[in-house]
């Protein structure tokens, strides 16, 4: 199974400041929160032949496990992880919602301020799939229904996985295209192969 990564602009993507831990009085720590993903929301275009669409229920199966929040899918910037209790997710009517509290660092603090200025406003999740659906519809368009993911990492990103100039990530990318519409080639082929087998059974029927 190849790893996905999902992108979308969220508008209520919020800092907010909570009480400390660390037993100082009055000490504040800030909490970064939001909608890693949205159900039943259509996306646009993917590789230029699919439209996608989460149900609820897709993350059940993975979100009590070891997840991380990164900053550009880089592991090298953590914000929070599940296991260590800085980061909490939950999965509800509307969607995948995090809620993450950042280490004390120079760049998480610069992160907070691009949020707080509007400049990045866009998560992203990574992901693998365990079960989907594709079907065709009557408008030409292929609808793939992601039912049951793996969710390996949320981030907040400041460019959309799909439009990145950085040529490691455009590899990856084109990694992944090929993964998915080489899926898609063989989904049509088997269906065609199947149209073709009940063609061939109506032929026999009518001679008999």
């Amino acid at each position: 199974m190849k790893l996905e990564k999902r992108t979308l602009t969220i508008s209520d993507l919020e800092i907010r400041e909570m009480e400390g831990n660390d037993g100082d009085e009055g000490a504040q720590a800030p909490v970064i929160s939001g909608y890693a993903a949205l159900y039943n929301s259509e996306s646009e275009l993917l590789y230029g032949f699919f439209r996608e669409v989460i149900r609820p229920g897709a993350f059940d199966s993975s979100i009590n496990g070891d997840i991380r929040c990164l900053f550009n899918h880089d592991s090298s910037y953590v914000l929070g992880r599940t296991a260590s209790g800085t980061l909490q997710l939950r999965s509800d009517a509307k969607g995948l919602f995090f809620s993450v509290t950042p280490p004390d660092a120079t760049w998480a603090e610069d992160l907070q301020q691009s949020i707080k200025r509007g400049d990045i406003n866009q998560m992203s999740f990574g992901f693998t799939t365990e079960d989907d659906k594709w079907e065709d519809l009557e408008d030409g368009t292929t609808l793939r229904e992601l039912l049951d993911v793996n969710l390996l990492e949320v981030s907040i990103v400041t460019f959309p996985a799909y439009t990145s100039t950085s040529a490691s990530v455009r590899s990856a990318e084109e990694i992944e295209d090929e993964a998915i519409r080489k899926q898609f080639e063989q989904r049509h082929q088997h269906q065609g192969s199947s149209r073709f087998f009940e063609f061939q059974l109506k032929l026999m029927k009518m001679g008999d």
